[in-house]
């Protein structure tokens, strides 16, 4: 890849009968702004090959091989500071849409809806005290899930060769050191950012937020 803007993946499937490619392009100008047009459209052979023009002949020989190119608008969500008011509660990409380059926002999707029933359905939430239980869900997931969608942005910015401090295309003379720090930094940030237990420890940590403020609810 020689432009900062296009980042490439292949996925095998059907057994090795079928290759998805996803092939981004990123206008870093347009971020965060309301997109016009159909999220999904039909794209001609020859605008797909264009975006791809000057990668290497390996990728662009992949390229001419697909079958009906569409392009997919990435849609976010940008940081809320809340998830819930009162008895109303937002889970999955209503509240932290995220870039698929981690491939968690389905999960993250799951795991609130995972500790969010095991709240609603725990024998100490009750009508009256239904905002607790959907304030603990608040607690627990929504920072987790924002940081996913934190680092998962930052890892596409290295994907397509566009992060300032480890290489971002700039040539410096030293282009091989940067290369492999920015190799390390990707190994790095893809170890790890799902923290520690998963949804099941979110889960215990959730259960003990809510029995110690349902205890403190009904002091008052």
């Amino acid at each position: 890849m020689v432009r900062n803007k296009f980042c490439f993946t292949v996925l095998r499937e059907g057994k090795g009968t079928l290759v998805n490619v996803v092939a981004f392009v990123t206008d870093r100008q347009k971020a965060g702004t309301p997109f016009e047009g159909h999220w999904v459209s039909d794209v001609s052979r020859e605008e797909f090959e264009e975006a791809f023009q000057n990668f290497e002949s390996a990728a662009k020989n992949l390229i001419k091989c697909c079958e009906n190119p569409t392009r997919w608008a990435l849609h976010v969500v940008n940081e809320l500071p809340l998830s819930t008011c009162d008895r109303v509660a937002l889970i999955g990409d209503a509240c932290h849409a995220m870039t698929p380059h981690l491939g968690a926002g389905g999960g993250h999707a799951i795991e609130d809806a995972f500790v969010l029933g095991r709240l609603l359905a725990h024998p100490l939430t009750t009508l009256d005290n239904v905002h607790v239980a959907l304030e603990t869900y608040q607690d627990i997931r929504l920072s987790v899930a924002q940081f996913t969608a934190r680092k998962s942005e930052a890892l596409g910015h290295m994907y397509e060769f566009n992060a300032p401090g480890y290489y971002d295309g700039t040539d410096r003379g030293n282009e091989g050191e940067e290369l492999e720090r920015l190799k390390e930094k990707i190994i790095e940030d893809r170890r790890g950012w799902e923290g520690e237990g998963g949804a099941v420890a979110g889960w215990l940590k959730a259960e003990r937020k809510l029995q110690e403020s349902i205890v403190i609810v009904e002091r008052w």
